[in-house]
Parts: structure tokens; sequence; C-alpha cells
């Protein structure tokens, strides 16, 4: 009776831990199975967009593979430009004012200036730093045409055997020098040449925009300084107001020294 009293006794401590052992084993089992199909599924999708992403890099290096990389085009641009610059010569001397030095000047000498094969500042002050060259006019619009006689007399005078063109520019004026380059590639600096964007207002026959530039080339340049500037009938004189590029263009350039203009185009300004 002993015995059976004990035995009686523990039966319900034995069923109440299998109940709790039954319950957990539940619990952990049901947290199992709600865990494993979201963590499989998952796991699929996660799988199969790195398959995927493998196949995409491996097509990408596949293609990718039968080009040079994109810093040889930068290097054989650059070669190409290099040789551009041996074979066609640009001086490039841009008209400025002193209080213009800091603001627009030095951002020609920092951007496309560097693409011309001699970069010269025109000023009524020396400025080493650009390098500017004072000139002997007095500064305003009327005394540009001045300005630009006297520059091309020095251009002359110590470039003439090293260029084969000469681009007049403001020193607002951007130029993209290969461009201009390849341009000038398919013309003959020995003939007398004026290049530019014509415009035909003030003159029947038109002249050559001074602020978008204009280019002559080394026999115009001889031409214009030999013929042209000591001429005191044909070319006009000190402080005579009119539009510099307008005095460049039809009388002068076009009429007097005989150039062959050339109109560039491909602007809206230039059409």
């Amino acid at each position: 009776n002993h015995h059976t009293a004990i035995v009686t006794s523990v039966l319900p401590l034995i069923h109440s831990s299998m109940a709790k052992i039954e319950s957990w084993f539940t619990s952990f089992m049901l947290g199992a199975v709600c865990g494993f199909f979201p963590t499989s599924l998952l796991l699929l999708i996660t799988s199969n967009m790195l398959d995927k992403r493998v196949l995409h890099d491996l097509r990408f290096e596949q293609a990718t593979s039968q080009y040079p990389p994109l810093h040889q085009y930068d290097q054989k641009g650059e070669e190409v430009a290099f040789e551009m610059a041996k074979k066609v010569r640009i001086l490039c001397w841009v008209a400025t004012v002193p209080e213009n030095h800091k603001t627009k000047a030095v951002h020609i000498r920092d951007t496309w200036g560097k693409r011309c094969n001699i970069l010269l500042f025109m000023s009524s002050k020396n400025d080493s730093s650009l390098p500017s060259i004072a000139i002997t006019t007095k500064e305003g619009r009327q005394y540009l045409f001045d300005k630009t006689k006297a520059a091309m007399e020095y251009v002359y005078k110590f470039y003439m055997e090293s260029i084969d063109w000469v681009l007049k520019a403001d020193d607002d004026t951007f130029v993209v020098v290969e461009n201009l380059r390849y341009v000038l590639a398919k013309h003959d600096p020995s003939k007398a040449l004026y290049l530019g964007c014509r415009f035909k207002p003030f003159a029947t026959q038109g002249f050559m925009s001074g602020g978008a530039g204009y280019v002559i080339s080394r026999a115009a340049l001889r031409k214009f300084v030999q013929e042209a500037i000591p001429n005191k009938d044909k070319c006009l004189q000190s402080g005579s107001g009119a539009g510099e590029d307008v005095q460049m263009g039809p009388g002068l350039l076009l009429q007097y020294c005989r150039l062959l203009p050339l109109h560039i185009t491909g602007s809206a300004a230039c059409p």
C-alpha cells in the first residue's frame, strides 16, 4: 500500500512533466516549421538574384573585354590632339585689359588657352602670370583696331616662322582648339585666308565677328603687316572709333589684301 501510494503520487508529476515537454516540443516544431519555409524562400530568392548578378557581371565582362578600357580612349584622343598640334600650329592672342587679367584672362590661360601652340594676352600692362604683353595703345573700344594692329605686328615680328595660323579672340571667347585644328587642317596656311563667323551688317561684303574670334593664315598675316598697315589711305588710323572687326573685314582684308574669306558654319549665330 505504501508503494502504491508513492506511485499514485508520482504519476501526476510525470504526466505534468510529459505534458510540458510535449507542449515545448510542439511549440519548437511549430516555430521551426514557421521559420523554415520563409527562410528557405528568402534564401532561394537571394540565390536566384545572386546567380543573375553573377551572370550579368560575366556577360558585362565578356562584352567589355573586347573593347579597350576607357582611359585608353582618352589617351588615344590626347595622342591625336598632340599630333595635330604639331601639324597645325596656332598662335592664339587674346585682347584683354588690366582689370580682366584675374577675372577673365586667367581662365582662358587655365582652360582652352593651353591647347594653343602659343598663347599671348595683349593688354596695356605686362603681367607675367598670364603672360600679357603691354602694347603701346590706349584702352577703349575706339582703340581696339589699334590694339589689333599692334598685336599682329608683334606676332609677325617674333613668331612669324613658328606658326601656321593666328587666332584673335577676346577675353570672354571660348574656343575648342582641337576642333579648330580639324577645320584648319583642310586649308593651306601659305595662302592668304581669313576664317570666322561672317556677319553682314555695316558692310555689303561682311566681316568676321571679333567676339566669336577669327583666324588668319600665315600668308594673310604677312600681307596685313607688310601691305595694309603701312598704307595710311587704306588702313584707318589711331582712335578711328569704328569696330575692330568691321575695320578688319571688308575694306582692309577682303578688298585691299585680297584675302579669301572662309565662313565657318555650325552654330545658331553662324548658320
